[in-house]
């Protein structure tokens, strides 16, 4: 791969840019083999190398803009901050302008897209780029593509020796197809073995194929396996093209499932859309490198894809709203089981109790309060054998007597105030019963009086009233 790289980097002149697109899933080493040969290829670009990290695909960052960019390859050429446009086509403008006579070899890691790219590329034929990406940039006219899988047995093993210091590990050794064969894995596993020397490769491989897990020992440090691949899922699920979220929920289904390999029908039952969307959601996975079309129309991922699939069907299983846990055992047992568990409340009968009325023997309400002077001089609760409320002290109560039940307590009266005499009730708040409270002074319509021949009185008016009216009623309709 590398011979091939520098070929395309090191031909004859052409009227533009050699232009070459090192793709792969993440933590393959697309960033380490364009360094590489980078490094290599120093002695025949003489006017200097540019590298910038465009931070496609990088955990907890956000891609640079064109804008930004294209400031710092301008700063990295000489260029005053103040002199460099704000506008982008101005910036590349002058970029392009720059690089025409020189001799530089551009490297631009971790692209998100072709349209991030294509602002940056030079024009001078003596330049080339080497651009990193998970995607194959495809829509980047005249660059060559370079795809790259996961290393060789004998390439993982020379990897693990080299930076965990193991002289033991070959390629029959079970940490090799345990990692994937993927570099990042494969630092990770070196890294914990130089960190622990009492950690042996065999223990650190049982423990990866004793967990469901293999991700959780695939972390040390920043390099993480599961970061690295979770970054591409969630900007599928956050972008705002249908194909992009499709996508995300076509690998979280594919987790749920333990096949070889998956194809549109099967996908598009599972997501419930049709075929043409299941397709272009396959094809969005194999653009960002967590699918690889095996056959037409066959998608299979990495394993360490499909671990990390399954922590995304898991997860989303545990996240599904449920119904809510009951607050008591006995409310698992439903509504109709509870209320028959349970006897319906007793509501107490405030209703009070129905006396006959000593004036006409008929029922009535039997009332706490009397009124002064009634039944001459009785109130209507009074029972015979009782002290009127008439014959009771002002501001007084009745006394208890042997067997009674209650003593009525009459409104406070006091000698000289108001209208009504000894015998007057008094309203709480100083109102007296009788009297309206708007016209002091006045009796009111229907005021009762403590004086029985005053009472008697008022009634004899108004039958007399009474009767004139009807008198005057029966002539007008004789005339």
């Amino acid at each position: 791969m590398r011979g091939k790289l520098r070929q395309a980097l090191t031909e004859p002149p052409a009227p533009a840019p050699a232009v070459a697109v090192i793709s792969g899933m993440a933590g393959v080493g697309k960033s380490a083999l364009a360094l590489h040969v980078a490094h290599e290829l120093r002695e025949r670009f003489t006017d200097g190398q540019l590298y910038v990290n465009l931070h496609g695909a990088t955990p907890g960052m956000a891609p640079l803009t064109a804008a930004q960019a294209l400031a710092a390859l301008l700063r990295d050429m000489g260029t005053e901050p103040r002199n460099i446009p704000e506008h982008p086509d101005a910036a590349a403008a002058l970029l392009r302008s720059l690089l025409a006579p020189a001799s530089v070899l551009l490297v631009l890691d971790d692209a998100a897209s072709a349209a991030q790219v294509r602002p940056l590329l030079p024009a001078g034929p003596g330049c080339a780029v080497i651009v990193t990406s998970r995607s194959p940039l495809t829509a980047l006219d005249g660059a060559r593509r370079f795809p790259l899988g996961p290393l060789t047995g004998e390439d993982s093993a020379a990897l693990l020796r080299a930076v965990s210091g193991r002289a033991g590990l070959d390629a029959g050794h079970a940490l090799v197809e345990l990692t994937g064969r993927l570099p990042l894995a494969l630092r990770v596993v070196a890294a914990r073995l130089a960190a622990r020397r009492a950690l042996t490769p065999d223990t650190l491989a049982g423990q990866l194929a004793a967990t469901g897990g293999r991700l959780h020992h695939l972390e040390y440090d920043d390099l993480s396996v599961r970061r690295s691949l979770a970054v591409a899922h969630d900007a599928l699920a956050a972008a705002e093209r249908e194909a992009d979220r499709d996508a995300a929920l076509t690998l979280r289904h594919i987790g749920a499932l333990d096949l070889p390999a998956y194809g549109a029908p099967l996908i598009a039952r599972l997501t419930g859309t049709d075929e043409r969307r299941a397709e272009a959601a396959l094809d969005r996975l194999v653009d960002v490198a967590l699918l690889e079309e095996t056959a037409y129309g066959r998608y299979a991922p990495h394993d360490l894809v499909r671990d990390f699939a399954r922590e995304l069907a898991d997860g989303g299983a545990r996240s599904a709203p449920g119904p809510p846990p009951p607050r008591h055992p006995r409310a698992a047992a439903g509504p109709s089981a509870r209320s028959a568990a349970r006897p319906p409340p007793q509501v107490p009968d405030r209703t009070p109790p129905r006396r006959p009325c000593p004036r006409s023997g008929r029922p009535a309400l039997v009332r706490r309060r009397c009124r002064a002077g009634a039944d001459g001089g009785r109130g209507a609760g009074a029972r015979p054998g009782r002290p009127a409320p008439a014959d009771l002290r002002a501001g007084g109560r009745a006394r208890r007597g042997p067997g009674r039940r209650t003593a009525l307590r009459v409104g406070r009266t006091r000698p000289g105030l108001g209208r009504g005499g000894a015998g007057e009730h008094r309203r709480p708040g100083g109102a007296e019963r009788g009297h309206d409270r708007r016209a002091p002074g006045r009796p009111a319509v229907g005021a009762r009086t403590a004086d029985p021949s005053v009472r008697a009185a008022q009634r004899a008016g108004r039958r007399a009233g009474g009767a004139g009216a009807g008198r005057a009623r029966d002539g007008a309709a004789a005339r």
